[in-house]
């Protein structure tokens, strides 16, 4: 690996900026002179829910036990013009007026602008799914049942600024950055599989009990993990992996746990000291670990080890570069809302006060109306209006990506720039749901599927829009 470090001048950097601004998106900028000033500084606070918490939409079973803890994890950088957040939540998804709240929270923490805080959601299914505005429809309408605890939310929020804010007191500088990847092995694979007649649908979930299913290729994936790692000198202070996989091993039992991918991540930080670990889920709207999961005991264990041996190549790998450049940029995307059938505000409000539908399906119409209001709030257009958010640190660029992005709009933004360091991150405003490839829709996977609230138009608009937001 030889990530190429753009020579930028802080001259260039600063007409970089301008036409930025022109262009429609913001940004903010450091060059060489104050690179001596950057410091960082890391949190990691407790965020595993009660028992009897719902998981994942209350469709399942709530918790019953705790398997292993949930965290909200990251980095504040400063020495810019204003500090930035990277955090990474071991909850399933945030949404809509919750995933602004939680966004609000952290900048007010750091007093910094809530374009400058990078969310994003690891989404393990053994977790919270918060959207409190869907969960005040489900109430109006007698539902009877949360699929989510606002007031817990509030706790976890709070809990996690407070965490951000006096982490600043122990901020050390930043000097290098290191950067290194490394092939996983046996873990992901595509949910697109190929029917007995040859036509493909996406019957491979995450757990894959058809052994003819598990024995197809694993398909379309990126099968590197990214890490990026922030230096004091010769000291680590932090380091961000990075993997495009639906983290679920056997999962739905009511057993809180951060899966696989949180146990490989504790096992680094055992052995990694005062350095902190976070993991990020990668854009794997379409990609789980079902070739690899016949949803036996065994599986997490093999699926650990496989993740946390990566990290560990991907570490050995790093090679390090002086911080000549720091900048958080942002655009602001429209996400047409999908015009499939039922998903009209009436028929949604209608399914959502149904005391005969499946407590699934309620929730689901309640989900489509939360966004419908909170997108269209002040007389907004009528779609998703997802950021796109980027920040460069040195040769290194971390793209944070909407909801369950198939993994193609990764690949594509990496292939445009293939000498670059591009880390891709998913589930940031989770609300849009699934979001495929045109592809994708042409064979039929919304409604194979459901969970999709976009149209076809969302891939060519997200992965455009960040392009350009990476142009150099």
């Amino acid at each position: 690996m030889n990530p190429r470090a753009p020579n930028i001048s802080r001259r260039a950097l600063l007409q970089t900026s301008a036409l930025a601004l022109a262009g429609g998106y913001t940004t903010s900028a450091l060059g060489r002179a104050a690179s001596t000033s950057l410091r960082c500084a890391s949190f990691h606070v407790d965020v595993t829910p009660p028992l009897g918490h719902p998981t994942i939409g209350g469709s399942w079973r709530p918790a019953t036990g705790i398997d292993d803890p949930l965290s909200a994890l990251g980095i504040v950088l400063l020495g810019g013009d204003r500090p930035i957040v990277v955090a990474c939540l071991d909850w399933c998804e945030l949404r809509n007026e919750t995933y602004l709240a939680w966004r609000e929270a952290l900048a007010e923490a750091v007093e910094t602008k809530i374009d400058h805080v990078f969310l994003s959601c690891v989404h393990q299914h053994d977790a919270p799914y918060v959207d409190t505005g869907a969960q005040r429809i489900l109430d109006a309408a007698g539902a009877g049942r949360a699929f989510c605890d606002p007031w817990f939310d509030r706790i976890a929020r709070g809990r996690t600024a407070d965490a951000v804010a006096r982490s600043l007191a122990a901020a050390r500088p930043l000097t290098h950055i290191g950067l290194g990847q490394a092939e996983v092995r046996g873990v992901a694979s595509s949910r697109r599989v190929l029917k007995p007649d040859g036509t493909p649908y996406f019957g491979r979930f995450s757990a894959c009990s058809d052994p003819r299913l598990r024995a197809q290729p694993e398909g379309e994936i990126d099968p590197l993990l990214k890490s990026v790692t922030l230096y004091d000198g010769a000291a680590a202070l932090a380091t961000l992996h990075a993997y495009a996989v639906h983290p679920m091993s056997p999962y739905g039992r009511g057993m809180i746990s951060g899966d696989f991918v949180g146990l490989a991540r504790a096992r680094r930080q055992a052995s990694a000291g005062d350095s902190l670990q976070i993991y990020a889920t990668g854009c794997c709207g379409d990609v789980t670990a079902g070739k690899f999961n016949d949803g036996s005991a065994a599986v997490r264990g093999r699926l650990t080890d496989a993740l946390h041996d990566a990290m560990v190549r991907s570490e050995r790998s790093t090679e390090r570069f002086a911080i000549d450049q720091l900048a958080a940029r942002s655009e602001e995307t429209l996400l047409p809302f999908w015009n499939g059938p039922g998903l009209d505000q009436e028929s949604m409000a209608r399914r959502a006060a149904d005391e005969k539908l499946a407590f699934g399906r309620r929730v689901d119409a309640a989900l489509g109306l939360s966004s419908l209001e909170f997108n269209m709030r002040d007389g907004g257009s009528e779609g998703h209006h997802a950021l796109l958010q980027t920040l460069q640190i040195g040769p290194a660029h971390l793209a944070l990506f909407p909801a369950e992005s198939f993994v193609a709009f990764q690949r594509a933004v990496q292939s445009a720039a293939p000498d670059a360091f591009t880390m891709c991150i998913g589930f940031g405003e989770c609300a849009p749901g699934y979001i495929p490839t045109r592809q994708a829709v042409q064979e039929g996977f919304r409604e194979e599927h459901g969970y999709c609230w976009v149209d076809e138009t969302a891939e060519d608009r997200i992965v455009g829009g960040m392009l350009k937001l990476l142009k150099r």
